[in-house]
């Protein structure tokens, strides 16, 4: 047993992730058997990345769509405003000077490269979404900006400051930098000890809120969590370890909520992934093996193993802060749902993976900031969005349509049944509904 983690220490090289749908396989290629798959992050002898501290002295102001900092020192202050590419200014180290702010971590969070793993046999090899060939060289994003070794956090607030204050104290000493952009709440969030605070002016959605942290990231890896989440005071350790032999990709825990396991992995949704899902008498039943397929989740058979899958739930990611910064990070025409998939699916072209690791977990609170009639419009606003960008717009609207007509005819059945419905009236709101998000997305495009 490996002393400093409580972790088995791995006689040649971890299992190796195979396709999405697959999960764990041997060196050989062959799946293994569920009483072979890891229980624990499979962790080589190498060094973890540490997780990096922010500049002591830093205050982070929002400013509309940029992010204005004030940084003080010795010999003065120095403010920017940071865009994402742009780079950040800290102090330079003065030689022989410890840095004082800075925690002792753990020697699981100590410094190695990204993306490779040392094996038994001295080989350094690459973990993307293929397994095998040479060490590819890293991709440039074109900043800047230098990134050091370590990992930040970044946490999009909204609304009530109780979850998201909960989580920093879990979190701060853990020695991350942590990073709450506010995305203009109605009341103000006020300072956080140990996080450095951005507010924006102008509401804009949670990808504009995590590209706003992100652009201050100065670490090559970066964590994005939900403000509504719980987690253990070893959280950081154990997921960056857990993560670490399948970078470059997108890494997720398994997320609990209220004692259940939710899905957490995915296939790329498609129009008919829209369909059962809208029509409620498949909807409902997605804890049911087959419908659960038929609305695009792909779950494990072990909710404990690690998992290649297509994309995974935006609650809890890790991944290269450059590999996010290339392809833009989020798009902010997504205002609220899928703007997690639709980043993922740029990633997977450039061949970062979606990587589950059921070792590690965080609890979801189930935290909503929003009202429920905001939801469904900003959902079906991003559906509309996603489709139209992935081409299948017009398949969306029919499959929007006949979901409608289905929920219609049975909520009849229903009430011919001696149920309380009121099939018309929800039909027309339904209908009510995709022509205004229709007419909104035609006026906006031209």
């Amino acid at each position: 047993m490996d002393a400093d983690r409580g972790l088995p220490r791995p006689e040649a090289r971890c299992p190796t992730l195979g396709p999405p749908g697959r999960g764990p396989v041997d060196q050989g290629g062959r799946r293994l058997p569920r009483d072979r798959e890891p229980r624990a992050p499979c962790v080589p002898g190498a060094a973890q990345p540490d997780l990096g501290v922010r500049q002591p002295g830093e205050r982070h102001h929002g400013n509309g769509q940029s992010a204005r900092i004030e940084r003080h020192h010795r010999h003065g202050r120095h403010t920017t405003d940071a865009q994402p590419g742009h780079q950040s200014w800290s102090p330079p180290a003065q030689a022989g000077v410890a840095d004082r702010s800075r925690p002792v971590l753990p020697a699981a969070l100590e410094r190695s490269s990204v993306g490779v793993e040392p094996t038994s046999q001295g080989v350094v090899e690459r973990r993307g979404p293929s397994d095998a060939g040479p060490l590819e060289a890293p991709r440039s994003s074109g900043s800047a900006l230098v990134l050091t070794p370590g990992l930040s956090v970044v946490i999009p607030h909204y609304g009530d400051p109780g979850p998201t204050r909960a989580l920093v104290a879990s979190l701060a000493p853990q020695g991350a930098p942590i990073i709450v952009v506010d995305d203009a709440s109605p009341e103000p969030l006020a300072d956080i000890d140990g996080a450095t605070v951005i507010r924006r002016e102008v509401n804009a959605g949670f990808g504009a809120t995590v590209n706003a942290g992100v652009a201050e990231v100065q670490t090559d890896l970066v964590a994005i969590l939900n403000s509504d989440l719980v987690v253990t005071d070893d959280f950081l350790a154990s997921y960056l370890a857990a993560a670490r032999p399948f970078l470059p990709a997108v890494v997720a825990p398994r997320v609990v909520t209220y004692g259940h396991v939710g899905a957490s992995t995915f296939t790329f949704p498609t129009w008919r992934h829209v369909l059962a899902q809208r029509v409620n008498v498949v909807g409902n039943r997605r804890t049911w093996g087959s419908v659960s397929k038929l609305i695009g989740e792909d779950r494990p058979d072990n909710p404990e193993q690690t998992y290649a899958t297509d994309w995974v739930s935006g609650a809890a990611m890790l991944l290269p802060t450059e590999e996010f910064r290339a392809v833009g990070g989020f798009d902010e025409r997504f205002h609220m749902y899928l703007e997690e998939v639709d980043l993922q699916k740029r990633l997977a072209a450039r061949g970062v993976r979606a990587v589950y690791v059921g070792a590690v977990v965080a609890e979801h609170i189930g935290f909503a900031s929003s009202a429920p009639s905001h939801r469904e419009r900003w959902q079906l606003e991003s559906w509309l969005n996603y489709a139209e960008k992935w081409g299948w717009k017009r398949r969306l609207r029919i499959a929007v349509e006949v979901s409608s007509l289905v929920n219609l005819i049975t909520e009849v059945v229903r009430g011919l049944l001696g149920r309380e419905t009121s099939p018309l009236r929800d039909w027309a709101a339904r209908r009510a509904l995709t022509r205004t998000v229709w007419s909104a997305h035609k006026r906006r495009d031209t």
